[in-house]
């Protein structure tokens, strides 16, 4: 009876020992695509947030830096919320304002955020740092 008792332990033991590591690698991968998934929704509402801000605050030549810098200004405060957020990583290109030429002068504002994602685990086969890009483009209100 010990005996027996002893084989199936031994067996558990080697089937956890086969296991394990996969178990481990998948839940590395779940992690890692959750955070990328997280990152990505709030680097597209710091976005959103700054094409709001750009697209009811108009521009003018006199006014254009301190049109961008605000609008920066809003994107980052936007990500300050984000755990473990690297401002170093991000970058916001200046902001472009489109006119459309279709006899209703439509003007569109394109607000674009870039950060630089890193995994937690060294993926065989796949970059560890990649950049999240997202940009959001709105109808100029005024």
């Amino acid at each position: 009876m010990k005996q027996r008792r002893r084989q199936r332990l031994g067996a558990a033991m080697l089937e956890l020992a086969i296991i394990l590591p996969l178990l481990l690698l998948l839940a590395g991968g779940i992690i890692d695509f959750a955070r990328y998934a997280y990152y990505s929704i709030a680097i597209s509402n710091a976005a959103g947030a700054g094409a709001r801000f750009a697209s009811q605050h108009p521009v003018t030549p006199n006014s254009q830096s301190n049109w961008t810098n605000l609008i920066r200004k809003t994107a980052i405060d936007d990500l300050q919320g984000i755990i473990k957020y690297d401002a170093s990583k991000g970058t916001i290109p200046a902001p472009t304002v489109v006119t459309e030429n279709t006899g209703l002068q439509l003007r569109r504002v394109r607000v674009q955020v870039d950060y630089a994602f890193q995994t937690l685990v060294n993926w065989p086969g796949i970059s560890n740092t990649f950049v999240i890009r997202r940009a959001v483009v709105m109808r100029v209100v005024r």
